[in-house]
């Protein structure tokens, strides 16, 4: 997770000053399957707004807390609860990423 993150921040770091405002880096983390997580680059803010969201569901809990992560200056994390009723499964969704 923390090599996750590095890379993350390493993407972000990497963009041109001129593209920092449209293009945003984050992290996926799923719990309590960590097969679908994955860092991602977002083109669009409103995009990114869209997963990333502004609340913080899984508040007071952190993830960087239970596993220890350390979270690049600049990224803030948020949980969320996923339902699938289809296949009745239910997720943890935690997104480390830019702040917007």
């Amino acid at each position: 997770m923390n090599l996750m993150l590095h890379s993350a921040q390493l993407l972000a770091q990497s963009l041109p000053q001129d593209y920092k405002e449209f293009y945003k880096v984050a992290c996926l983390f799923t719990l309590p399957w960590m097969f679908s997580s994955k860092v991602t680059i977002f083109y669009d803010p409103s995009y990114y707004l869209g997963f990333f969201g502004e609340t913080h569901e899984l508040a007071p809990r952190k993830l960087s807390k239970e596993f220890g992560l350390v979270i690049p200056q600049d990224f803030v994390e948020r949980g969320f609860i996923i339902k699938d009723e289809v296949d009745k499964i239910t997720e943890e969704w935690w997104w480390l990423g830019q702040l917007i």
